[in-house]
């Protein structure tokens, strides 16, 4: 079916036994692209597992129309983890139409990948996913951090593909480059404070990224200015009532007579033939009016709401106490051990050196990591290892982990999780971390478990939002030890690494690798 627009009317979702993820999200999704934006963990792929329908899940509150029940969408919907066989696989590997071979050449799939999809690397993995989505021919597709793994062209031309649909697009994505190039539209999913505590709700903006973010930022911050305002008022309005309240009662003292000397005739006959002064029902008046007013700006300042603010801790101050090693080579390769040709120096790793390592899908930066770890790190050097996916397993191990750690300890790892831009009540009260929030967590309890001297991490900016790609860069920045880091955010990486590895393919298909300070 053609669909002109998809509609969330005051949508309400909560696990069983939890508080609510989010409340009265209301939107407008049309034709074309709108980016879903919110923190780790705040239901953005809750959100898109409603409109679809996945899962059986089903909204708490509000409705989703055109119900996805219905069964009279296409949909189509590309996760996050590469680990997952895409939907449509073999339809795809055995369609040969026009717009099947446009979608091989247009994301380079080759043709045998669907029948590897196992030995398919990271990045290969996710344009297979993507062209296996695409192709469906969706009326409502829906991405979850569709740029995971893909090298600069590879995202390039993924862009340039998806900027060709023409149904309903929803796209959760920490990409900036790609928001800004899609979306026409945002809806932002975020943490308020009201009168009733903090709730997640939605805003949706028009524009992309960068536009609606601006507006954002700029409502957020006139909304904190008319809430402050508010409480001035209240507070000001508090202490003329109190003024008032109190001249009231001293004017009731005087009519009843209290203070009089009771050997006073004279001073208690004149007071038992006086009346309420013209003043003294002025200040009673003002008294009322007082109370009223006081009781406005209260129902005015409960009704707003502002944004919850984001645990601003020093995230250096967590994570630069680790000493570093006083070995003065923690791993190292020889050329000759890497059995990849002669384009590969002897590579070292320093007690200090902090590496970023690039190079295309499929060039064998994995591959590398492997070797050094089998082969090239010295004994007895300790090493944190963050693999580009995890599992049910590891995530259950993490959190079992995390229970059994003693009270301190659990506190600390949790002010690290916090300063990462990641809520600890949530796992407190039994919620599962989220990808991005399990690789925060990782983080965290590796390095208070036994303080490593190399930290190794593949891709660890996926999954992650926005504002927690900053603090995991401010973080390794601020780590004493040794990084080696595999990502296609060069941002990222000129936050935290100083030393580059790069693997270029030659003409001939060859790989090279460079070291670059």
């Amino acid at each position: 079916m053609s669909l002109s627009a998809l509609h969330l009317n005051g949508l309400g979702f909560a696990w069983p036994g939890q508080a609510p993820l989010f409340s009265d999200v209301t939107a407008v999704f049309s034709p074309g692209w709108t980016a879903i934006i919110g923190d780790n963990g705040i239901g953005k792929t809750t959100l898109t597992a409603l409109m679809t329908g996945r899962d059986g899940l089903k909204p708490a509150s509000g409705s989703i129309d055109p119900d996805p029940a219905s069964g009279t969408l296409v949909t189509a919907w590309c996760p996050q983890e590469v680990t997952r066989e895409p939907d449509g696989l073999e339809e795809f590997s055995q369609d040969w139409s026009s717009e099947a071979i446009d979608l091989r050449t247009r994301l380079d799939i080759g043709d045998d990948w669907p029948w590897r999809f196992d030995s398919l690397s990271g990045g290969e993995k996710k344009r297979l996913q993507l062209a296996c989505a695409l192709n469906k021919r969706p009326d409502l597709l829906l991405l979850d951090e569709p740029t995971n793994h893909l090298d600069l062209p590879s995202r390039r031309r993924l862009t340039q593909v998806l900027q060709g649909f023409r149904g309903i697009g929803v796209l959760i994505s920490h990409d900036r480059v790609v928001l800004d190039a899609l979306a026409t539209s945002c809806l932002f999913l975020t943490r308020v404070h009201g009168a009733s505590g903090t709730v997640t709700t939605g805003r949706q903006i028009s524009g992309n990224y960068s536009q609606a973010h601006a507006q954002l930022v700029s409502d957020g911050a006139a909304q904190s200015r008319l809430v402050e305002q508010a409480g001035r008022q209240v507070r000001q309005l508090a202490g003329m009532e109190d003024a008032a309240r109190r001249a009231t009662a001293h004017a009731e003292s005087r009519k009843s007579g209290a203070g009089l000397d009771p050997r006073d005739h004279d001073a208690r006959a004149r007071h038992k033939l006086a009346h309420m002064t013209d003043a003294d029902a002025a200040g009673a008046r003002a008294g009322a009016r007082a109370q009223s007013r006081l009781r406005r700006a209260e129902q005015n300042k409960n009704a707003l709401v502002e944004p919850a603010h984001r645990y601003d801790a020093d995230v250096a101050e967590f994570f630069s106490v680790v000493e570093p090693s006083h070995r003065r080579v923690l791993a190292q390769l020889p050329a000759g051990s890497l059995d990849c040709g002669t384009g590969y120096p002897d590579l070292l790793i320093g007690p200090n050196d902090h590496i970023g390592l690039t190079g295309a899908n499929g060039a064998g930066k994995t591959s590398l990591v492997h070797r050094l770890l089998e082969k090239g790190v010295e004994k007895d050097v300790p090493v944190l290892v963050l693999p580009q996916e995890c599992g049910p397993e590891e995530t259950a191990a993490a959190m079992e982990r995390l229970r059994a750690l003693p009270p301190d300890d659990r506190g600390r790892v949790l002010s690290g999780y916090a300063r990462l831009n990641s809520d600890p009540d949530r796992l407190l009260g039994g919620a599962a971390p989220s990808p991005g929030e399990l690789r925060k967590l990782l983080l965290c309890l590796g390095i208070l478990a036994d303080p490593p001297a190399l930290i190794v991490a593949d891709e660890p900016t996926n999954h992650l939002d926005l504002a927690s790609v900053e603090a995991l860069g401010a973080a390794l920045a601020a780590f004493r030890g040794a990084v080696l880091l595999v990502s296609h955010d060069e941002a990222f990486l000129d936050a935290c690494t100083q030393i580059r590895w790069e693997i270029d393919t030659d003409a001939d298909g060859g790989n090279r690798l460079s070291v670059r300070l």
